[in-house]
């Protein structure tokens, strides 16, 4: 038997982050020393969070800690190149706001894979454990669950079967609806389908 070269098959997530990608979403965020009551009424800075958090602390203490007074704290006031994911703003260390661990491993992953990153953090901030599947459960941008049930069907060719196997007088009787195959996989909890940005859904399998 011929041996075949073969051609690696990107996968879902690999194919987002070559289309979603250019340019990529680079997430920021803005730090100030001090409540004000508006930014350029104190001292502040906008970071980059697509890397260490320990290279974050450092530069973000670097310029915010010799400013005013040691009393006040640091907050995050504002954010942008988030994509779906909804950062909790207000002071860094309180409660219920966004750490910079935690605004740093989503930003990472949206400059490596694009917006659907985001949406898939936001699905699920209440489990960070969880962001790390996103590569095995992202299955791709599709315009809607029928489209992406076809693409799953491919394959099978099931409808080059039925246009073969039909009377051409029955032709448009007899169809896979694919549409309906979509929703009914929704209704069982297993894929998920977010709305994009720009249009279609972002299509994820949750028990990846």
């Amino acid at each position: 038997m011929n041996e075949k070269s073969t051609q690696h098959i990107p996968a879902a997530h690999e194919r987002a982050a070559e289309r979603e990608g250019e340019p990529r979403p680079h997430p920021h965020i803005y730090i100030t020393k001090g409540l004000p009551l508006r930014a350029e009424l104190t001292t502040g800075t906008w970071l980059d969070m697509a890397r260490d958090p320990r290279d974050i602390y450092a530069e973000m203490y670097a310029i915010l800690e010799d400013e005013t007074s040691d009393d006040e704290r640091l907050y995050i006031w504002d954010y942008r190149d988030f994509g779906a994911f909804d950062v909790t703003t207000g002071a860094i260390g309180l409660e219920g706001v966004d750490s910079i661990e935690l605004l740093s491993q989503i930003a990472r992953g949206i400059a490596k894979y694009g917006p659907a990153y985001a949406a898939w953090a936001d699905a699920h901030d209440d489990d960070p454990l969880l962001f790390d599947r996103f590569a095995t459960a992202y299955k791709g941008h599709h315009e809607n669950m029928a489209a992406y049930v076809r693409q799953l069907f491919e394959p099978l060719r099931i409808d080059e079967m039925l246009k073969r196997a039909v009377p051409t007088a029955l032709e448009e009787f007899v169809y896979v609806d694919y549409a309906a195959i979509g929703q009914e996989m929704l209704r069982e909890g297993d894929l998920v389908a977010i709305p994009a940005e720009g249009g279609g859904v972002w299509v994820f399998d949750e028990r990846a």
